[in-house]
């Protein structure tokens, strides 16, 4: 009978021998989660999460995360000044992700995965892990690691998000992100993406029945907006 130890087992074996010529490492995990693995080339960070799900069956939930590394340091110069998380947390590596439930359902993701009974099963599930890996995180990760092409997508005026849930790029900090992202991408329309950003803010909270302060410093998104004003990249 298959249980949570022998699944960690034949997880961290099979995808270990994947994962590790790739360059990532086995990370140490506890509660749900049942095998965690990253990889940093120095430009970006990569990882790879799963946890299981049991009711009758157990159900393989996984995602693969990304991150930009000179966004990533920017963010947490800013989160130096004005805390991006309450309370303030210590931030990671990533900005965004992917996953087969994702894909299928931004809404309701576990909808995306299978049930297993057996290794059998679970060895199949994993070959499916192995083709998403290639077919659908690698391109992802080619294309968003380019943050002038991200700056065109998330910024550009004729469809400007006013956050990223449900979208093909689900961005950790989105309404500071968007704007590091601006910046590093040398937009030439900067303080109108801080206007906009403003405006999509103003928007969400009035949607809440609240008030945005776009003048109140101790927000992060206001913050960042002065702050990438008075800040070069080379």
């Amino acid at each position: 009978m298959i249980n949570k130890a022998i699944i960690r087992q034949v997880i961290v074996r099979e995808l270990g021998a994947f994962f590790g010529p790739l360059g990532f490492r086995v990370e140490k995990v506890k509660g749900d989660i049942v095998a965690s693995m990253i990889k940093d080339d120095c430009v970006n960070h990569y990882g790879f999460h799963c946890h299981t799900n049991k009711y009758n069956e157990y159900k393989l939930v996984y995602s693969f995360s990304f991150g930009i590394n000179k966004v990533v340091e920017v963010l947490k110069e800013i989160d130096g000044h004005v805390p991006l998380t309450k309370p303030r947390l210590e931030i990671s590596g990533f900005l965004t992700g992917t996953s087969p439930g994702y894909r299928l359902d931004p809404f309701d993701p576990e909808r995306g995965y299978k049930y297993f009974t057996t290794e059998e099963g679970l060895l199949q599930i994993l070959e499916d892990v192995k083709a998403f890996y290639r077919d659908e995180f690698l391109p992802f990760c080619e294309t968003y690691s380019d943050v002038v092409k991200l700056d065109k997508l998330i910024n550009c005026f004729d469809d400007f998000w006013m956050d990223s849930l449900g979208k093909p790029v689900p961005l950790r900090f989105f309404h500071v992100t968007r704007l590091i992202v601006a910046k590093l991408a040398n937009n030439p329309h900067f303080d109108e993406v801080v206007e906009r950003n403003f405006q999509a803010l103003e928007e969400l909270w009035k949607r809440d029945g609240g008030v945005y302060d776009r003048f109140n410093e101790s927000k992060p998104e206001v913050f960042t907006a002065k702050y990438l004003k008075e800040r070069s990249f080379g």
